[in-house]
């Protein structure tokens, strides 16, 4: 077929607003797929102590939030992963009558608002708060008392607030959360960037709901190597050269350079906190956003169990 140099008309592109499964309403074009998630940018905002603060949803409210929550709770309490989690809580944490004093969550993003380029998460969001809460009434129903929780992000508006408020949850500013761990802590960290977990890592909390912690290896001269660095608050992986080259010097956003220093260090601190836990791989949740996948519980070891798994490989 000949090409023409034509220029085609601009189709008119109408605005209209789409209201998902969770109530929300969102804008959108004529031109896109309707039925497909959408990423609704909104300026940033206006608070100069916190850039990270979201905006809400424009149809947002308390009201909507809890009902969102409900639904993902109750997928997630029906789950092999919410069944496995609360048995090794029961059988094997809680059984030796080890007490939990508090549960922090870290990094769960917010369960309503929108930023620039981000990809919204919320059924994530809520359904790992679900997961908190599991925790939490299975500690406090072992201890007939209520188990204070806490969370800290510095994504949450003020419907964050007032919704966690409602379930018992204590918001806390950024960087507070670390000062609240104690060897009796329960850490939750299932989004947070890797300085974040660093953070989390030397306050040595109790027990820890995290990721696989196989960030750092030795080579075959004991040098602390690692593959993934924290840049511009997201996790870089590096390719496989890195690996084998045993290179230790890395880059690091703040200083341009990660020493060997650091690194090593970093590793020890890895390193001493699992090797003092025994750790439980759990079952993935496959839902909406995957907000359960690759989780493992660390908790407290005893004398008859000897020594943890070592971080010079990765954690089974």
């Amino acid at each position: 077929m000949p090409h023409t140099s034509r220029r085609k008309k601009n189709t008119p592109v109408k605005r209209v607003e789409v209201t998902d499964e969770d109530g929300w309403t969102r804008v959108t074009t004529t031109n896109q797929d309707q039925r497909a998630p959408k990423t609704v940018v909104h300026a940033l905002p206006t608070d100069g102590e916190n850039p990270w603060r979201t905006v809400p949803e424009p149809a947002a409210s308390v009201e909507k939030v809890q009902a969102a929550y409900l639904k993902h709770e109750q997928q997630w309490l029906a789950s092999d992963s919410c069944k496995t989690l609360v048995a090794i809580l029961k059988e094997q944490v809680l059984a030796d009558g080890f007490h939990v004093d508090k549960c922090i969550i870290f990094g769960s993003a917010s369960f309503c608002g929108v930023w620039q380029g981000w990809k919204e998460r919320h059924a994530a969001a809520l359904t790992q708060l679900a997961v908190l809460k599991t925790i939490q009434s299975t500690i406090s129903a072992s201890t007939e008392q209520s188990t204070p929780m806490y969370a800290q992000e510095p994504a949450y508006n003020d419907i964050d607030v007032e919704f966690l408020k409602i379930l018992g949850v204590t918001v806390v500013h950024d960087g507070e959360g670390y000062n609240l761990i104690t060897a009796n802590s329960l850490a939750y960290t299932p989004g947070a960037e890797m300085f974040v977990e660093m953070q989390v890592l030397q306050k040595k909390p109790g027990v820890l709901l995290t990721g696989k912690l196989d960030w750092y290896w030795r080579n075959q001269k004991g040098q602390a190597c690692t593959n993934r660095v924290s840049r511009d608050n997201e996790m870089v992986t590096f390719t496989d050269e890195l690996k084998t080259s045993g290179e230790t010097s890395i880059r690091d956003k703040k200083d341009g350079t990660r020493t060997n220093q650091r690194l090593e260090e970093e590793c020890q601190v890895l390193e001493t906190f699992v090797r003092a836990k025994q750790c439980a791989s759990l079952p993935r949740f496959d839902y909406k956003d995957d907000p359960f996948h690759n989780q493992y519980l660390y908790w407290p070891r005893t004398p008859d169990d000897g020594e943890g798994v070592s971080a010079d490989a990765p954690v089974e």
